[in-house]
């Protein structure tokens, strides 16, 4: 199974605080640093994070364009950003508690399809998917052709 561990019960338990402007009333989700590797496309790329319920593959949310993730332009480039991560049925960010207890799988694509928040496409390049990674937040991590991505709780 390719699922992605988000452990938020360490990270929520330390106090770390900040704007709750999300859905759940939870801390904001950031995407701080994102890199990826081997992508090509016709002039600057289109990067979009995906979250998805690993066991029920239900789509949560992604980053895209609008969100935060617009300057990811080159591969082989680390980006700093404040990337965050808009729900696909309602006009709000997702905070850590829409996360709380899922066990979630992240997909990162190059979009050629529809823009976030609708999930991946058909046309759509997989630049990586999370495979069984033990994660918490605030950790960079890195998995198939995305060298660095970092999901911060703020």
């Amino acid at each position: 199974m390719r699922a992605l561990r988000l452990a938020l019960v360490p990270i929520l338990s330390l106090g770390l605080a900040g704007a709750c402007t999300g859905g759940g009333g939870g801390d904001q989700l950031r995407i701080t640093e994102i890199e990826v590797t081997g992508e090509t496309d016709f002039g600057s790329l289109e990067v979009e994070v995906h979250l998805f319920d690993a066991l029920d593959h239900t789509f949560l949310g992604c980053a895209g364009q609008d969100h935060g993730l617009e300057a990811v332009d080159l591969s082989d480039t680390t980006y700093a950003v404040s990337a965050y991560f808009r729900a696909p049925d309602f006009d709000r960010e997702l905070d850590s508690f829409d996360l709380a207890g899922r066990t979630i799988e992240i997909q990162v694509v190059e979009d050629d399809d529809g823009a976030c928040p609708v999930p991946p496409g058909a046309s759509d390049d997989v630049i990586g998917i999370t495979a069984g990674l033990d994660f918490y937040a605030g950790q960079t991590v890195a998995f198939d052709d995305v060298t660095r991505l970092r999901i911060a709780i703020e």
